[in-house]
C-alpha cells in the first residue's frame, strides 16, 4: 500500500495544486498579503507599545507569534521529530488512532462546510426537514468510531465497509435534506434552478464514490480504500464549478444567464 500511495503522490499533488489554484502568481499574492500583515503589525508596534491589543498579553499576541514563527526563525531551528520506528512501542501503537482522528476531523469539516452552504439558502423548514438534519448530525457524531476502527484494522473488509457506509450516509442524508428543501420550496424563488441542480450534484458525487467503495470492499478491501482517491478529481471538479458559479463571498451568483434557466 505504501508503494502505491507514494506512486500516486505526484498525481495527487498536481490535482490538489490545480484544484486550489496554487501557482507562482497565487504564491506571489499570498506573499504580498503576508508582507501587508507584517507592515500592519509593525505600524501598531512603532509607537513603542508592547502588545497588539490593549496593555497586556492576549490571544492576538500569541496567535501572531505562533503563525509568524516559521517565517522568522532561522533555518534548522528546533529539534527534529522522531520517526515512527524511534517512538516507544506503546506510543507507536497509537499512531493509527491519531491519524484516524485527523482524517475524521477533515471529513467532518468538509461535510460541515457543505451543510453551512446549504443553509445559506434554505430559508424555511418543517418537522421532516428537522429530522433529516438530525439524521445528518447522527452520521457526523458517529464518524469517529468507524474512522478509529478503520485505522486500527485497515485490511479488514468490515472496517472499510463501515467507514464507507458512514461517509456515504453523511453525504446522502445531506443531499436528501437539500432535495427535500428544494422540492418543498424552502429555497428562495430567486435562486436559479441551475444553481440548485449544481448544489445537488456536488452533494451526491462523494457518496457515489463511497458507495462504489462499499460494494468493492467484500472482494478487495485494499482496492476499496484506493477508490477513495477518486474524491480528489471530484473535489477538483466541485471547486471548478464553485469558482464559476460563486462570488467572492461564497454565495452562488444569480445572473441573467442562470435566471433564464430558472424553470421547473
Amino acid at each position: 500500500m505504501t508503494t502505491i500511495f507514494l506512486a500516486l503522490l505526484p498525481l495527487m499533488r498536481a490535482l490538489l495544486r490545480r484544484g486550489m489554484r496554487i501557482d507562482r502568481a497565487s504564491a506571489e499574492r499570498s506573499l504580498e498579503r503576508i508582507r501587508e500583515v507584517f507592515r500592519t503589525v509593525g505600524q501598531r508596534l512603532a509607537s513603542g507599545r508592547s502588545y497588539l491589543v490593549g496593555g497586556r498579553f492576549t490571544a492576538a499576541d500569541l496567535s501572531f507569534a505562533a503563525l509568524a514563527a516559521p517565517l522568522l526563525l532561522p533555518r534548522g531551528y528546533g529539534a527534529p521529530l522522531p520517526t515512527l520506528a524511534e517512538l516507544p512501542a506503546e506510543l507507536a501503537a497509537l499512531w493509527p488512532k491519531f491519524l484516524g482522528y485527523f482524517v475524521s476531523f477533515w471529513v467532518i469539516a468538509l461535510y460541515w462546510v457543505a451543510h453551512h452552504r446549504c443553509f445559506r439558502y434554505i430559508c424555511k423548514y418543517d418537522r421532516r426537514s428537522i429530522y433529516l438534519n438530525f439524521l445528518f448530525l447522527m452520521f457526523i457524531a458517529f464518524m469517529p468510531f468507524p474512522t478509529g476502527l478503520l485505522f486500527s484494522n485497515p485490511t479488514q473488509a468490515a472496517s472499510v465497509m463501515l467507514y464507507a457506509g458512514t461517509a456515504a450516509g453523511m453525504g446522502l442524508s445531506l443531499a436528501g435534506l437539500w432535495i427535500y428543501a428544494d422540492h418543498h420550496r424552502f429555497i428562495p424563488a430567486d435562486v436559479p434552478r441551475a444553481v440548485a441542480r449544481d448544489i445537488r450534484l456536488n452533494l451526491l458525487l462523494p457518496p457515489v464514490v463511497f458507495l462504489v467503495s462499499l460494494c468493492t470492499a467484500p472482494f478487495n478491501a485494499t482496492l476499496a480504500m484506493y477508490l477513495w482517491f477518486l474524491l480528489i478529481p471530484v473535489y477538483v471538479f466541485r471547486r471548478h464549478r464553485e469558482t464559476e458559479l460563486m462570488d467572492d463571498e461564497g454565495l452562488w451568483r444569480v445572473d441573467a444567464s442562470l435566471t433564464s434557466a430558472n424553470k421547473d
